[in-house]
């Protein structure tokens, strides 16, 4: 998958939850309810990516801590160890995801135009 959809289906989750057990954090008071996210490794992007999401920024006055453990938050355009630049070819193409494409900075032609350059 995408980040993109993926922070996307989180944020339409969050807010779901917010809206039918949390009614306290729906209170335009920014003192009443703290909202909190803990992610690692790619659950930490998806998380940043639902953060931009227009559906939860009416809960972003209410954002207490986003904990991030783990995360490759720029990308992994040069990898080291010749080790886990293998794993990751062999996750991009067994698992043909755009992901993998996006967390390296090739899902486009210019790393300007990248998904994580752009939105992070």
């Amino acid at each position: 998958g995408s980040l993109g959809p993926m922070g996307q289906r989180l944020a339409h989750e969050v807010h779901n939850f917010i809206k039918h057990r949390c009614d306290e954090l729906g209170d335009p008071d920014p003192k009443v309810g703290r909202l909190s996210f803990i992610g690692h490794s790619a659950g930490s992007m998806i998380v940043r990516t639902a953060l931009t999401s227009p559906v939860l920024r009416p809960y972003l006055p209410k954002l207490h801590a986003f904990v991030s453990l783990s995360s490759s938050h720029c990308g992994n355009v040069y990898v080291p160890s010749t080790l886990v630049a293998g794993g990751m070819w062999a996750l991009q193409h067994l698992h043909q995801s755009t992901f993998m494409d996006e967390l390296q900075l090739v899902d486009r032609d210019k790393h300007e135009d990248c998904f994580m350059y752009r939105r992070h």
